[in-house]
């Protein structure tokens, strides 16, 4: 028995997926169920997709799904996930001063994220051009044009957050390479 996604989203949608392995068409049953801190069935269904907005989660609850078929001779299996915890991505922001930057120079991309969760996050950097060219993934970038840096460009740093669990909404900012 499978959970999608991996980290679980507090007001996302989980998908149990189960194989069962039948030559007959057995009836199949889905239940998610809070292990802690509260522990109890939340929701049971035919399909294993529960909509996670509509239950009341709370962060770091601990969700299993589990599963039973039964096949029209009564014969039944079960089986359950693995235990997954409920959580919010991280957001961050991007910010690079001044707007213009000079060729032959370097120029730096502060980022910061946060994580409503409590949870400690990271960031990681990626500069891209207009045409969309990976150019560092550093915080700060070379503006020299041995690093494909020309007058003209418009440089975009973005900024993604992870809080160990999962990436959360990108950040950008731009500047203008001047000549």
């Amino acid at each position: 028995v499978t959970l999608t996604p991996g980290p679980v989203l507090l007001n996302g949608t989980l998908t149990c997926a189960a194989s069962v392995g039948d030559d007959q068409t057995p009836n199949v049953g889905y239940t998610l169920t809070r292990e802690s801190p509260a522990p109890g069935e939340l929701s049971t269904g035919a399909t294993g997709t529960f909509d996670l907005s509509v239950l009341a989660l709370n962060l770091g609850d601990l969700l299993t799904c589990s599963v039973k078929a039964v096949d029209e001779h009564g014969a039944y299996a079960e089986g359950s996930s693995e235990p997954v915890f409920v959580d919010t991505p991280p957001t961050a922001t991007a910010s690079i001063a001044p707007d213009l930057v000079a060729l032959e120079s370097s120029v730096t991309c502060v980022g910061t994220s946060d994580d409503v969760d409590g949870d400690e996050t990271s960031i990681s950097f990626a500069w891209t051009n207009q045409l969309d060219t990976l150019l560092g993934t550093a915080d700060t970038l070379s503006t020299g044009s041995a690093n494909g840096v020309a007058p003209g460009d418009v440089l975009t740093c973005t900024v993604t957050p992870n809080d160990g669990m999962a990436d959360g909404d990108v950040a950008t900012d731009s500047v203008l390479v001047n000549a």
